[in-house]
């Protein structure tokens, strides 16, 4: 099931902003850093991303990742994590979970790791073989000797 941008409601994204307007320390130090990766790897993220019923910490729409800190609280909610990113899973959405430790160890590091991770889930896929090209076996051209 793929997530269409009008199933979110005008409460989502109220919260969101809220959210955005209230980051926490840890959520800005990764928002600067990543913005700025990003925009040298050509890619765009999006912080507090309204999913619903979920919002994401940030989001690569493109790539369809997923970027969730997890601090102090999240210690007490792993049942209600495993829930909620097999459905955003369901979605459609790859995710990568930082702790904020992570982040205030090595900003770049992890920014390093989530453009990786985009850049891979972003990349094209490979143009099959044309007939005739590939691994198949090699056919003989009229008038050619193949025993030679």
């Amino acid at each position: 099931m793929r997530l269409a941008p009008h199933d979110n409601t005008a409460k989502d994204y109220r919260r969101a902003r809220e959210l955005r307007n209230n980051a926490s320390p840890v959520e800005n130090t990764l928002w600067a850093v990543l913005r700025e990766a990003a925009k040298i790897a050509g890619l765009k993220f999006r912080r507090q991303q309204p999913l619903h019923p979920y919002i994401a910490d940030f989001a690569c729409m493109q790539a369809r990742l997923l970027v969730e800190l997890d601090g102090d609280s999240h210690a007490n909610s792993v049942a209600y994590d495993k829930v909620r990113d097999r459905k955003l899973r369901e979605m459609g959405f790859s995710i990568l979970r930082f702790c904020n430790d992570d982040v205030v160890q090595n900003a770049e590091g992890v920014a390093a790791r989530i453009i990786e991770r985009a850049h891979l889930l972003n990349a094209p896929l490979p143009n099959p073989p044309h007939k005739g090209e590939g691994t198949a076996a090699l056919t003989s051209m009229p008038g050619q000797n193949n025993n030679a």
